[in-house]
């Protein structure tokens, strides 16, 4: 009902919304003196968006620390191993390549037999 209304009369819900606005406004200004004001950091800021915003960078906020040199060279050590992609000379590409292609013949003609097992099963 409330949306009909808006649809019949656009200017309430702009009204409401300038309304909104502005009391925003009022809420942000108001924090902001009381930031300008502040003397040696002790007031706490009481506005809802502020505590809000308080609560989930207090979550984020932690130490930073280094990794030991033995940490750094094991992680250093698994990203040249898993990380970074292996090169291969032309004869083991190659050797790859065929049994690569082997597989996938294997694999489709087993496919085939499948289907045509389940075909001949069905009828």
């Amino acid at each position: 009902i409330e949306r009909l209304r808006y649809i019949f009369n656009p200017a309430d819900e702009i009204d409401e919304l300038s309304q909104k606005l502005t009391e925003k406004m009022d809420s942000l200004e108001k924090t902001i003196e009381k930031l300008s004001s502040k003397d040696d950091g002790d007031q706490e800021i009481t506005d809802e968006a502020d505590a809000g915003l308080s609560n989930w960078t207090q979550a984020l906020q932690g130490e930073l620390t280094i990794l030991d040199s033995k940490e750094e060279l094991l992680f250093e050590n698994m990203i040249e191993k898993y990380l970074k992609p292996e090169q291969l000379d032309k004869k083991t590409k190659e050797l790859l390549k065929e049994k690569l292609e082997i597989l996938k013949n294997e694999v489709s003609l087993m496919f085939l037999f499948i289907n045509a097992a389940w075909a001949v099963g069905i009828f």
